[in-house]
């Protein structure tokens, strides 16, 4: 039997798909006022004519990551578990709920796995995990994480997630983890990376200095579920696609959208001013900013990433990002517009 976390979010959903299309019984974790809209429109969205027989494939249970116990029942009877749940945010207000979620519920689950003996995991980590580029070169596998001011509460507690799973390897369970650089495709463009789409969608001017890896979140649910049913363990690969400057993928965007792309550059200083400015309109009006110091720090920085290691193991050919944003414009418009 086979468990999913995150199984409502972007790529738990992809996850489940991606195995209830093979036909496997899937058990999923959810939260009580988690909502199935995303994964039913995925499900038949890529699937139209036999998707509610696939969902009938999952088997869905309430739990919570910060409660061992809720996991120990979940993970009760199950040989794989796939961990894609995590809290994703840039804002200051979500640091303290993120880091405690993120890696006390990953310490949590990887606890519950051991008592249950599951067999093997699968992490979905992230690239901000890696740690900070030293210079130009594209990180890999092999980069160091070193603490710095410059780390946001998102890379903090990405990494200590992924130390727990590797201190559940080192007590002899087998593991795998990937860490996918910023994920497209089609999702909920309210939450999570997929958010940029209705920012870009709702009119954005500006666009920032900085280049980052993309890659498409079907091609991280096939690199996961190969890793998993694969015999490799206690290895981490990088999953990205390509890597692009944000004005290249902003662009696209607005393109698919057919919207003014963004035309003004956000330098260094305006950026800063920027997040200030709408920093103190979040305090006078009780709104959320969009942009926050450590969104435009992200934004602002040169990070380019290798995928040779995962090019060795499998055989896949990514997703274009121009190809993926076309299919995640075009989901959008379907169900959320």
């Amino acid at each position: 039997m086979i468990l999913v976390t995150g199984g409502t979010g972007l790529v738990g959903a992809h996850i489940l798909f991606d195995l209830c299309s093979k036909n496997l019984q899937v058990r999923a974790i959810k939260r009580a006022n988690s909502s199935l809209y995303l994964i039913e429109s995925l499900f038949s969205f890529y699937a139209p004519e036999t998707f509610l027989k696939l969902l009938d494939n999952i088997d869905w249970v309430e739990a919570d990551l910060r409660e061992i116990d809720s996991l120990i029942e979940a993970t009760t009877n199950i040989d794989i578990v796939y961990h894609a749940a995590a809290i994703v945010s840039f804002s200051n207000k979500d640091a303290k709920q993120m880091l405690k979620a993120n890696i006390e519920g990953t310490a949590n689950l990887m606890n519950a796995c051991k008592i249950n003996n599951v067999k093997k995991i699968g992490h979905i980590s992230s690239v901000a995990a890696l740690g900070p580029s030293i210079d130009a070169a594209p990180l890999n596998e092999l980069n160091q994480w070193e603490v710095s001011t410059n780390n946001s509460a998102y890379a903090i507690s990405k990494y200590g997630a992924e130390r727990e799973v590797w201190r559940i390897s080192h007590e002899g369970m087998d593991v795998v983890i990937i860490n996918p650089s910023l994920i497209t495709g089609p999702g909920d463009w309210t939450k999570s990376s997929t958010a940029i789409f209705k920012t870009v969608f709702e009119g954005l001017k500006f666009y920032s200095l900085g280049r980052t890896g993309f890659v498409d979140v079907r091609d991280v649910s096939k690199t996961i579920i190969y890793l998993v049913e694969s015999n490799i363990t206690s290895e981490r690969y990088i999953i990205s696609s390509e890597n692009l400057s944000w004005k290249q993928i902003l662009t696209m965007i607005a393109q698919a959208f057919n919207k003014k792309p963004p035309h003004l550059k956000a330098t260094r200083i305006k950026a800063a001013i920027a997040w200030r400015i709408l920093k103190l309109v979040g305090w006078i009006s009780g709104k959320e900013p969009k942009i926050t110091k450590e969104s435009v720090r992200s934004s602002q920085r040169e990070r380019y990433f290798s995928n040779e290691k995962i090019l060795d193991a499998m055989d896949i050919e990514f997703i274009p990002v121009k190809r993926s944003i076309q299919d995640t414009t075009y989901f959008i418009s379907k169900f959320y517009l």
